[in-house]
C-alpha cells in the first residue's frame, strides 16, 4: 500500500488529534486571581527625577493547589489565600 504526502499528513493529523483530546476534565476550574491593589507611576520629565514608570499590583490566588505527593509520602499542597506582589518598569 502506497500513501501520498497528503494521505500521510492527515492521518498523523487525526491521530495526534484523537490522543490529545482529553476523555474527562482532569482539573477543577480554577478561581481569578484577585488583585488587591494597583499603583501606576509616570515620569514627570523634570531633570533629576526617576526616570522609568513602574506598575505594582499586590495579587492574592484564591485556588489551594495540590502539588502531589512528596518523597516521604505526604501531600504537598499550596493553601488558598497565597500573595505575591508584581512590579514592573519601563
Amino acid at each position: 500500500m502506497q500513501f501520498t504526502t497528503t494521505s500521510a499528513i492527515t492521518l498523523i493529523a487525526f491521530a495526534s488529534s484523537v490522543a490529545a483530546s482529553p476523555l474527562e476534565a482532569r482539573h477543577d476550574a480554577l478561581e481569578d486571581w484577585q488583585v488587591t491593589d494597583l499603583a501606576v507611576s509616570v515620569p514627570m520629565g523634570r531633570p533629576g527625577s526617576y526616570p522609568w514608570g513602574t506598575l505594582k499590583a499586590n495579587i492574592t490566588d484564591p485556588n489551594a493547589i495540590n502539588l502531589g505527593t512528596s518523597s516521604d509520602g505526604s501531600q504537598m499542597i499550596v493553601p488558598a489565600g497565597s500573595k505575591g506582589v508584581v512590579s514592573f518598569a519601563w
